[in-house]
């Protein structure tokens, strides 16, 4: 599981300009930020919907009291399609997103509704890649600009169950979702749309002993419902 941030057009912050080829004054950059931030008031934020996202983001305001964040907790694939029918209406509402990887960078990456990140990273203890994971920054995006990586984590919830109905012995592989006694009671994300699912069904097609076949038994046959939590 990654976390991402994005920045989207317009930001207050990316008003300030550096001339290439030039040391950054990151002194008079951040004070001219700040002072933007103040008249601007206010920074519309989503988030993925978990509290620790929230309280971590709440530690803005105590630091800058002046900034309001306007928080909207919000899935990634959700937040993305606010922000697509948005620019369709020609409103420029969000600023920054924190949460999933997956529809940022396949739904407003090539739509061209992303900031780079790079030019907003200017504190010496964020802008110096030495401080990263490997000495570099990392992105989702093939571009390296816009979906900026700040965390990451191996995290295997491709099956869930329900421990009043099912027994743990009789899912002992995946193959056993394909059991016929399964047929109608298994709800499932729409790999089709940008999201986590489609993480997850990379994960099953280049599995050597799942692959194609599995996919098209388990959503072909086994009568998959689709969960709209998702």
């Amino acid at each position: 599981m990654t976390r991402a941030w994005v920045l989207l057009l317009p930001m207050f912050f990316l008003t300030v300009s550096v001339a290439g080829g030039q040391s950054r004054d990151w002194h008079t950059e951040w004070e001219k930020i700040v002072k933007a931030a103040k008249a601007e008031r206010e920074v519309a934020v989503g988030c993925e919907p978990a509290v620790d996202n929230q309280n971590a983001l709440m530690e803005f305001s105590k630091a800058y009291p002046d900034i309001q964040l306007k928080i909207s907790p919000i899935g990634a694939r959700d937040f993305a399609n606010r922000v697509m029918a948005e620019r369709r209406a020609e409103r420029y509402l969000a600023d920054v997103f924190s949460g999933g990887s997956t529809s940022p960078t396949q739904v407003l990456v090539p739509a061209k509704a992303l900031d780079p990140m790079r030019p907003a990273l200017i504190l010496p203890e964020v802008a110096d890649e030495s401080f990263w994971f490997r000495k570099k920054f990392h992105f989702a995006d093939r571009e390296n600009q816009y979906v900026f990586l700040s965390a990451g984590a191996v995290i295997n919830d491709v099956v869930v169950y329900n421990t009043k109905l099912v027994r743990p012995d009789e899912l002992r592989s995946f193959w056993d979702l394909t059991n016929p006694k399964w047929k109608g009671k298994i709800a499932a994300y729409d790999p089709r749309l940008p999201g986590g699912a489609s993480n997850d069904m990379r994960f099953l097609y280049y599995n050597p002993k799942l692959g194609p076949k599995f996919i098209q038994k388990l959503f072909g046959e086994m009568e998959v419902g689709r969960n709209m939590g998702f």
